[in-house]
């Protein structure tokens, strides 16, 4: 954060130096404090007695910075606004103390001879110089904070009645260490520290006023404090144009800064979408009329917080005055110090943004550099980058610090587009990379020449770089209502006469806010207007499930891609194509999922394609990239990242919504076992019609769990199954799921190893995997000897089968994630043998149901019983905890050892049972009564507790000896007598009870 400026720094700003006439006449009433004078007692008295002319000229000074800013560059208006308001927070303090209602006048204060007795004693003259002193530093010496467009108005004003509340304290300190103090009235006194005590709200309401002379002369300053819209909306660029006007200095002059202007208003008026992705029939609105500036939430960085996870925005307040912001924030102080980090989603228009800022910022007094990370050499430095930009925008070489020259006075601002693509291309470690920037920023700084630096990146990566101290992240946000219709009515008025000539209609917002995951994201708004214009496709047809919309989007852009490489192909050529481009783009999808990555390189995905697709005659790839261009890539759904590092470029491969992936996916899963239940249905031996061969390569690295979305498609899938066909698919599922425990992944796997893991954490994911989707196709719910092994051993094979989850998909997020969507319900079979429901859960709610009859039956305990007792000695429980090495296993064993090792040892495993699933052991009930002192319970469960604690002492368990039956009962019985919220007699009625027995 920048260091806040004195008063003193603010007058040799605002001042020009020691010899103008304002430091001089301030220096004066001062007592020569301002230009470093000793300080002491009678020249901080002198300045007293004229703080009424210190407050008036100091405001007259701020009041004329409005004209100093005529002809001033940018970096002299940040400067001197920033001192302006320094000035003003230190006038709106001596004009209240001008205000303020005494019992005596501070300006005739004059040293008494009292005042002379006590500076003459060397005690009593240190107490009076430090006071002096800290007075005078406080007023004139102490930084005061600036406004920022990032902090809330409220949070501004707070901290600054803080510096207003020690001001005064200060203040009273040094006037109580006055004779003049002395010499007042109890009731005098009273009301001089009344009028101390409202000196800071005094000071605020001043402040006030004079801030709003100081916000009509500076548009900077009005940007550092007003108020937070959450629903402005620029209409247009227009808007933009005409701030930056407002902010603007001199025009900016001819050479390199001129050509850069007139390169990047050239981006402007350029379509919205390249020419390769507009269709013949349709015009694109050009980036001028179309870009509209997203919502969004700032904040500063905190080093131990990921700004990736949802939480660290949760209490950030969406904002929709982003190009005010962003205006506030390049004037103020903190830009020239350390960078801005723009986040979003693919798509969600961060490039977009740095196209529009290079355009437009030219206009305020800046000298943009966009400096796209994919096209520039990341194997050289900051400066050399920027210098390979500025060739690429203009044809010159020019080294930086001869534009940073040629700026002459004019604050130039770095765009650095596309960190992620760094990060993803390279698979460079990057953590120090926004150091390096605020360590670039601090170097030119020091040499006279401040630069801002912006940078955009993906949101999920954004925790691979610490943040500088005075970071601050801006994370746009997805399209509200509002914004989705005004982007519909630019593509409106731009199409609508041409959709109108073929008989269509333009898209309603309305039916685009249906789907607000894509109608959020511009980008992906486009992908639903240009879907839509080539039938009316969303618009004539009932609501739409996401499955059918996705393969609806998929299968229309494909097939306009192959047409446009295969004019040829006959209509059932054409089909074909298209479903071998998207059995690639799932190859794609599966890449990243089992490299748990959201991109993945252009090297691996080569590989892997040419390992499910194979490899034709000619060593050329069926389904690689080389032939093949992976021609969806060349629009929306698979974006291309790159870095060049030297002669090599580097690429990797990313869907612009996850959730692209994530159907494709599913799609190929499904479409795999529908081929699998195909095969079996023809098959001769139906025992060897499995085929496990891509399924079990593809499903074995990752439980599909850990995408929620892939299994909400699949559930959509087999919503349209019949019961018969979940019969057929069930029973396919079964066999490989049992034959799954017996498969050699060595064969199995063939060439496709997009990962290196152990054999055993393949077991685990794809029985995993095969598990959630025979629940699936069942229709929710399934019993699990369905698909277990018929040898009797059924609950085994389930504590066997989950346990081997928790220990090789335990490490990541496999095991819980499977928990959350997968809930595994305790229950009996008809022939008493215990089983497991299975049933999915969408919403990631699942919770299992237990039953201690289920858990603890055996053959010596009928389950008719009214007890159980559990085998585990406390022994046993210990040794499990210890030899697993289990953390949760080992902190419930400490928090049980006290009781578990006490007398009362017997009733941890002794159950009374009511019914099915309804039980509670003896200690459990006691554990019940003791907290009650500290439960929120009304008075008939209070009694009840009680009374079900007695009620087990009755039970003829086998380990209830008279030992722990007395320990319990004692224990039981003192809590009674305790219990002042019992009714009166049933601690002596419940005695009465227990003594009976």
């Amino acid at each position: 954060m920048p260091k806040a400026l004195s008063y003193a720094e603010a007058l040799r700003i605002l001042g020009k130096g020691p010899g103008s006439e304002w430091t001089r006449r301030l220096n004066d009433l001062t007592g020569g404090l301002l230009l470093g004078a000793t300080v002491t007692t009678p020249a901080v008295l002198g300045w007293f007695d004229a703080h009424a002319v210190f407050a008036r000229l100091s405001q007259q000074l701020a009041g004329t910075v409005g004209q100093r800013l005529t002809g001033a560059h940018r970096l002299d208006r940040t400067d001197r606004v920033a001192a302006a308001h320094t000035v003003i927070v230190i006038a709106a303090w001596f004009g209240a103390f001008d205000g303020a209602d005494l019992p005596f006048d501070p300006a005739g204060a004059e040293l008494t001879t009292a005042d002379q007795i006590r500076l003459a004693g060397a005690a009593g003259t240190e107490a009076a110089t430090v006071r002096a002193g800290e007075l005078a530093g406080t007023l004139l010496q102490a930084g005061v904070h600036l406004p920022e467009p990032h902090g809330s108005r409220e949070d501004h004003r707070a901290r600054l009645r803080g510096t207003y509340q020690r001001l005064s304290t200060t203040a009273g300190a040094f006037l109580r260490g006055l004779a003049l103090w002395d010499g007042l009235s109890p009731g005098e006194e009273s009301r001089a520290d009344h009028q101390l005590a409202a000196l800071p709200d005094r000071a605020l309401d001043r402040y006030d006023r004079m801030l709003l002379d100081l916000r009509a002369d500076c548009p900077e300053a009005d940007l550092w404090v007003r108020e937070w819209d959450t629903t402005a909306m620029l209409e247009s660029l227009r808007d933009m144009h005409g701030l930056m006007r407002r902010l603007a200095g001199p025009l900016v002059p001819d050479g390199i800064p001129s050509l850069l202007a007139r390169a990047y208003a050239g981006l402007l008026d350029r379509p919205v979408a390249g020419t390769a992705e507009r269709p013949a029939d349709l015009d694109m609105p050009s980036l001028r009329e179309a870009y509209l500036p997203s919502l969004f939430r700032v904040t500063e960085a905190e080093p131990d917080r990921p700004p990736d996870e949802e939480g660290f925005w949760a209490g950030e307040p969406v904002r929709g005055d982003l190009h005010d912001y962003l205006a506030g924030y390049l004037t103020s102080p903190r830009a020239q110090h350390a960078p801005l980090v723009v986040l979003g989603q693919p798509g969600a228009g961060k490039s977009v943004l740095t196209k529009v800022l290079a355009a437009e910022l030219a206009e305020g007094g800046f000298v943009p550099v966009r400096v796209p990370l994919r096209d520039v050499d990341t194997s050289t430095g900051l400066q050399r980058q920027i210098e390979l930009a500025v060739r690429d925008a203009t044809g010159e070489e020019v080294p930086w610090p001869r534009l940073a020259e040629a700026a002459a006075g004019r604050l130039p601002v770095v765009l650095l587009d596309g960190f992620d693509e760094l990060l993803q291309a390279t698979a460079i470690n990057q953590s120090d990379y926004l150091h390096r920037l605020a360590e670039f920023q601090q170097r030119e700084r020091d040499l006279g020449r401040a630069v801002a630096v912006v940078v955009t990146t993906r949101s999920s990566v954004a925790d691979r770089a610490s943040p500088p101290p005075g970071t601050l992240l801006l994370r746009l946000e997805p399209f509200d209502a509002r914004r989705v219709r005004a982007w519909l009515a630019t593509w409106h008025a731009t199409n609508e006469a041409l959709l109108a000539e073929r008989g269509l209609r333009t898209l309603p917002a309305e039916v685009a806010l249906r789907f607000p995951d894509l109608a959020g994201q511009p980008l992906l708004l486009l992908l639903l207007a240009l879907y839509d214009a080539d039938a009316n496709a969303l618009q004539d047809t009932a609501e739409l499930s996401s499955s059918d919309l996705y393969e609806r989007l998929l299968t229309s852009f494909a097939r306009r891609e192959v047409r446009k490489s295969g004019a040829h192909l006959s209509a059932g050529q054409c089909e074909a194509a298209v479903e071998l481009e998207l059995r690639r783009l799932s190859i794609v999808a599966f890449a990243m999922l089992n490299r748990s990555a959201q991109w993945v390189t252009e090297r691996e995905l080569e590989r892997d394609l040419v390992a499910v697709f194979g490899e034709p005659p000619g060593g050329v790839s069926a389904g690689g990239i080389d032939t093949a261009g992976l021609l969806l890539g060349r629009f929306f759904f698979v974006h291309r990242t790159q870095a060049i590092a030297g002669a090599t470029t580097f690429a990797t491969y990313e869907f612009l919504h996850a959730t692209f992936g994530e159907y494709l996916i599913a799609r190929l899963t499904w479409q795999l076992f529908e081929e699998a239940v195909s095969r079996r249905s023809v098959s001769v031996l139906p025992a060897w019609a499995g085929d496990d061969g891509l399924p079990a390569r593809l499903l074995s690295f990752v439980p599909l769990a850990v995408r929620s979305p892939i299994l909400r498609f699949l559930a959509e899938s087999a919503s349209a199954l019949s019961e018969t066909q979940r019969a057929e698919w069930t029973a396919v599922i079964a066999e490989m799921y049992r034959r799954s425990q017996y498969l050699s992944w060595g064969l199995q796997s063939g060439d496709y190893r997009p990962a290196t893991v152990r054999m055993p954490v393949r077991y685990a994911a794809y029985s995993a995997n095969l598990v959630l989707l025979a629940v699936l196709v069942a229709g929710g719910t399934l019993r699990y000897s369905v698909l277990a092994e018929p040898d009797g051993l059924l609950s085994h094979h389930w504590h066997d089968q989950s346990l081997l989850w928790h220990a090789q998909l335990g490490r990541g997020d496999g095991a819980n994630a499977l928990t959350l969507v997968l809930a595994a319900d305790q229950v009996f079979g008809p022939d008493g043998e215990r089983d497991v429901d299975l049933r999915f859960v969408a919403d990631g709610t699942a919770m299992s149901r237990s039953d201690v009859l289920w858990l603890f039956s055996n053959d010596s305990v009928p389950l008719n019983e009214q007890y159980l007792t559990a085998s585990s000695s406390p022994e046993k429980l210990e040794r499990y905890a210890r030899f697993h090495g289990c953390a949760r296993a080992e902190f419930l064993w400490r928090m049980a050892q006290p009781i578990l090792e006490s007398p009362l040892a017997p009733a941890a495993h002794m159950f009374a049972v009511q019914s099915a699933g309804v039980s509670a052991s003896a200690l459990q009930l006691l554990l019940r009564v003791w907290l009650l002192p500290v439960s929120e319970i009304d008075p008939a469960g209070r009694t009840a507790a009680y009374t079900a604690c007695a009620s087990v002492t009755h039970e003829d368990f086998p380990s209830w000896d008279t030992k722990a039956r007395t320990a319990y009962v004692t224990l039981l019985l003192n809590a009674a007598w305790a219990d002042p919220d019992l009714p009166e007699g049933f601690a002596e009625e419940l005695e009465r009870r227990l003594s009976g027995d």
